[in-house]
């Protein structure tokens, strides 16, 4: 099951925080995401954020939508 499922995806909130901060000219974050995402299977030292289980509290409230 380790070989088939990603140590991390792309977290509603993660997504936005590095949109948002992009908008703003700041990449940081961005890059950081896009760099964490181009091998999610990898068993490295990703930051906790990124492997930590979804905030119940946030996601009850976002909504997303198909084709978007």
């Amino acid at each position: 099951m380790n070989n088939n499922n990603p140590k991390v995806i792309p977290r509603n909130h993660l997504v936005e925080d590095a949109l948002s901060a992009a908008e703003n000219g700041e990449m940081s974050l961005f890059n950081e995401l896009l760099d964490v995402l181009s091998d999610p299977y990898a068993d490295l030292n990703y930051p906790e954020k990124y492997t930590e289980a979804s905030d119940a509290r946030f996601e009850s409230q976002y909504k997303t939508f198909c084709g978007t």
